[in-house]
């Protein structure tokens, strides 16, 4: 199992959202091979989530851990996320995890303002300066779906073996905050990572009243719009000021 920019992100306040600081993670061993993890509680069906109320269909190939499950699988791992709300396992192919930003309302009147080169040059910064695994690129670019209301990327990985591997993230935005999700598989490659990704955006959904599209003036709204709540999620730090003091007034 492969756990990269979602393995141990350690989550800090500002400016009202949820930052996240990626620390990279490399386990050969698949989730289920883990000592004790086999004999948690993991669930099937239909579940809503603890901190976001959103609804997860678990498929047919999957199972969810929840609630005081899943700080002893972050023990196991070694990881600590306070924002993590469920971890969806795959049988044999890699596990998604659920966090939820209770930052209100994003609005997104400022993507026009994100430059992917500029995004992934941060993001090695970060890890280069931190003796982390080297960052190769975007194997997929950062796209926001207006229609649907997310952002989704793929991020190519080399470890200190040159081992390559991918992390595939979604952020589905609310009606008062965003569910991130994140993916590796045990195959490491980019295309099961990318459809085991698109498995768990499929199997997710904000109940009715609290999707994106149901905002009514007066709802509580995020001081960062939606540059800058990329730049905190993805690790590109240096780039939040920026983003936050200059995009937010330019509409696209």
């Amino acid at each position: 199992m492969t756990r990269t920019l979602n393995a141990a992100r350690i989550a800090v306040a500002a400016a009202a959202l949820t930052v996240a600081q990626p620390i990279a993670l490399f386990a050969a061993q698949a989730l289920e091979d883990m000592p004790g993890v086999p004999q948690m509680h993991w669930e099937t069906g239909v579940r809503t989530l603890p901190n976001s109320g959103g609804i997860l269909t678990i498929p047919v190939n999957a199972k969810l851990l929840v609630g005081r499950e899943l700080p002893k699988l972050q023990r196991i791992l070694g990881t600590t996320d306070p924002t993590a709300e469920g971890e969806l396992r795959f049988t044999r192919l890699g596990t998604v995890e659920y966090q939820f930003c209770n930052c209100g309302y994003i609005v997104a009147d400022d993507w026009s303002c994100v430059n992917a080169d500029e995004v992934l040059a941060s993001i090695q910064r970060y890890f280069e300066s931190n003796g982390m695994d080297e960052v190769i690129g975007f194997a997929r670019p950062p796209r926001f779906d207006r229609v649907h209301a997310t952002i989704t990327y793929l991020i190519h990985f080399r470890n200190d073996t040159r081992h390559d591997f991918y992390e595939g993230d979604a952020l589905i935005f609310g009606r008062d905050g965003f569910e991130t999700l994140m993916a590796d598989t045990r195959k490491g490659d980019a295309a099961s990572t990318w459809a085991e990704l698109h498995n768990a955006m499929a199997a997710f959904h904000f109940p009715a009243g609290q999707t994106y599209a149901d905002f009514k003036p007066g709802d509580t709204a995020s001081a960062n719009h939606i540059a800058t709540a990329f730049a905190n999620k993805v690790g590109a730090d240096d780039l939040v000021d920026q983003y936050f003091n200059s995009c937010a007034t330019q509409k696209t």
